[in-house]
């Protein structure tokens, strides 16, 4: 997850002009995901409403490619930006890193129940 800190906006993705990334959710991933990677990018044409929302999302690219794209598109509907005059910025490409989170199975332990069903 992406919370900009001014300092580092130098050092931020690929971004258009009047745009900065100010919320960028990480992606998870089903814990059976194949990937030996930690960190994956997405190359996407987008286009950025005034209020720093993204409304259409084309020409997605997910590195590595054998992610699944479902859980990046979602993070990447999510993601917000600050927007330099309530700019809105059609068809521009982004490029955003993330890493790659794997959701764990919680354990649950269900206690087995003897019931006699014979005496009821």
């Amino acid at each position: 997850m992406y919370f900009v800190v001014p300092s580092l906006i130098a050092c931020m993705p690929s971004l258009p002009e009047g745009a900065t990334i100010q919320y960028f959710p990480t992606p998870k991933f089903n814990q059976l995901t194949d990937v030996e990677e930690s960190e994956g990018e997405v190359r996407a044409v987008v286009t950025i409403s005034g209020k720093g929302k993204i409304i259409s999302i084309s020409s997605v690219q997910i590195m590595p490619q054998n992610l699944p794209v479902e859980p990046v598109l979602a993070a990447l509907r999510e993601a917000r930006f600050l927007m330099l005059y309530g700019l809105k910025i059609n068809d521009t490409e982004i490029v955003l890193p993330f890493d790659i989170d794997k959701i764990e199975p919680i354990p649950i332990d269900i206690p087995k129940l003897d019931i006699d069903v014979d005496g009821i």
